[in-house]
């Protein structure tokens, strides 16, 4: 199994002298971290970069629906939930705005199973193209005219 395996347990005394104990086993997948490259810039010609994240199903043996969000504006989550058949994997298409400033930035995707408190994070390290983005738009040279 992928993921850490958390176990909560609670031990109660019961009279007369009885002990119960109870056991609650909750899978927990690691968080991924996902680096994702982003032009740099705010003019009016910008337009938002799609790219898509492959998520698995943290449960081996049944169906689970996720609802995915995100606080940062820089992330816009096309889909609210993506739906994972058993051990399968689930498709997250997201897009992203340019970076405003050349420095690297992080964004948390956040995927909870319906009817569940547990969240499972996705960190996503924004990162500046090389170079700082796209190049400006020259003109091309104007021709002279012939006499």
């Amino acid at each position: 199994l992928r993921g850490a395996l958390c176990v909560c347990v609670c031990a109660r005394a019961r009279p007369p002298q009885t002990r119960d104990l109870d056991v609650d086993l909750v899978l927990e997948p690691q968080p991924k971290t996902f680096k994702i490259t982003l032009p740099v810039g705010s003019g009016a010609g910008q337009t938002k970069k799609k790219k898509k994240i492959i998520y698995a199903n943290p449960y081996p043996r049944r169906a689970v629906t996720m609802r995915v969000s995100c606080l940062d504006d820089q992330v816009e989550v096309r889909e609210g939930k993506v739906d994972l058949e058993p051990g399968s994997r689930g498709d997250i298409v997201l897009k992203f705005a340019p970076l405003p400033t050349p420095e690297p930035r992080r964004a948390t995707l956040l995927l909870q199973e319906e009817g569940s408190p547990f969240v499972f994070p996705i960190h996503l390290e924004l990162v500046p193209v090389a170079g700082g983005g796209l190049p400006p738009v020259t003109p091309p040279p104007a021709r002279k005219a012939d006499p």
